[in-house]
């Protein structure tokens, strides 16, 4: 069983390190909720992979890991959602020392 659990911008991420923690994205279901979790996840692991992204590869990234979510769940684009994927990963990217951040419009 997965634990749902709401994270601010000002929470500390390393309780995301944990795989059985899910991340509540204010998805209209759990499914929707697990799948925005995966995607960050798998944005987080890039950002802090050992290669520098640039704004534009990073972008790319989000956007492909949006849209794949959008497949299943298309209010991935609703407001709540967005904000709470560009927050945790503004987070991941300050944490890891870079000086851009992202916006709503990079999810599309």
């Amino acid at each position: 069983m997965m634990m749902i659990v709401a994270i601010s911008s000002s929470t500390n991420l390393n309780i995301l390190k944990s795989k059985k923690v899910m991340a509540y994205f204010e998805m209209f279901t759990e499914r929707g909720n697990q799948a925005c979790t995966q995607a960050f996840e798998n944005i987080k692991t890039v950002i802090n992979g050992d290669k520098f992204l640039t704004v534009d590869e990073l972008r790319a990234i989000v956007k492909a890991e949006v849209n794949q979510v959008s497949i299943d769940h298309p209010e991935v684009y609703d407001t709540e959602p967005e904000w709470h994927f560009v927050d945790r990963i503004d987070e991941v990217l300050k944490a890891k020392g870079y000086a851009y951040r992202i916006s709503r419009n990079d999810l599309h």
